[in-house]
């Protein structure tokens, strides 16, 4: 298990493999956008966001993007709401941070992934 811990942060788990995602824009600024899916891998998740990266360029901009995120660590898949913060380019693939915009998923998320460390742990044993 690969946990950062920075003063002022949320704990970053960051996985080994990344964890394939799929995601859509839901709204950019005040208009509300229904988009098709795109694949994407999380890198590293915590309670209070995300970097996942894609193929796809998405335009940021000074309107604020918010996307839906779905993946499954262990149990139900999640869906999660959030807002771009950033992007970095690297070659083909485009890296983004994204901010939880429900703070309810936290909960779930933390208990998500001590599930999903756990069963990462006896599988190396």
């Amino acid at each position: 298990m690969s946990l950062q811990y920075k003063r002022g942060e949320p704990f970053r788990y960051e996985f080994k493999k990344p964890r394939s995602c799929t995601f859509g824009i839901v709204s950019v600024g005040s208009k509300v956008i229904d988009s098709k899916r795109a694949l994407g891998q999380i890198l590293d998740i915590s309670t209070g966001g995300a970097k996942f990266q894609s193929n796809l360029a998405l335009p940021l901009q000074s309107d604020s993007i918010q996307i839906r995120l779905t993946f499954q660590l262990t149990g139900a898949p999640l869906e999660i709401e959030g807002t771009l913060l950033w992007q970095k380019q690297y070659g083909a693939v485009y890296q983004y941070g994204l901010e939880f915009r429900d703070e309810e998923i936290s909960k779930r998320i933390l208990t998500e992934l001590k599930s999903y460390a756990k069963l990462e742990r006896a599988q190396q044993e």
